[in-house]
């Protein structure tokens, strides 16, 4: 009953304003992933000797629906994107072939920010990657 009257006061917006889920169907096909690769001599020109390769699901400047999913998520803590999210970058994994030594590594969040949000969103990626992979 609770939540028949907090969805009726304040309806569940979607990333584009539309009312009903926080990602509309549409939203969620429009979220693809564009797969980054920055490969070991500009990671070291960028300071960062230890890596070999990076790769990345999207470049976050030029992907508005992904900036404003991850921001909803990471400072709402709104766990209904966890599952879209965990699928862009499963689909962002799928495109590629990783050797076995590839790292998974999630960012550590200070426990102070984990108890604001709620969750540590990068090991929640990690997590459903990890999950899908096996």
């Amino acid at each position: 009953m609770l939540h028949f009257l907090l969805d009726l006061l304040f309806p569940t917006r979607s990333l584009s304003g539309e009312e009903g889920e926080c990602m509309s169907e549409r939203e969620l096909r429009e979220l693809r992933p564009r797969l980054i690769i920055v490969e070991q001599e500009k990671l070291h020109r960028m300071g960062l000797p230890s890596f070999d390769r990076l790769y990345a699901a999207a470049e976050y400047q030029k992907s508005p629906l992904l900036r404003r999913a991850l921001h909803q998520w990471k400072y709402r803590s709104i766990r209904a994107f966890n599952q879209p999210l965990i699928q862009f970058l499963c689909d962002a994994v799928q495109q590629q072939e990783f050797s076995a030594d590839t790292v998974l590594c999630p960012l550590p969040l200070h426990w102070i920010r984990a108890f604001d949000r709620g969750f540590n969103q990068a090991e929640a990626l990690a997590n459903g990657l990890a999950k899908a992979q096996t």
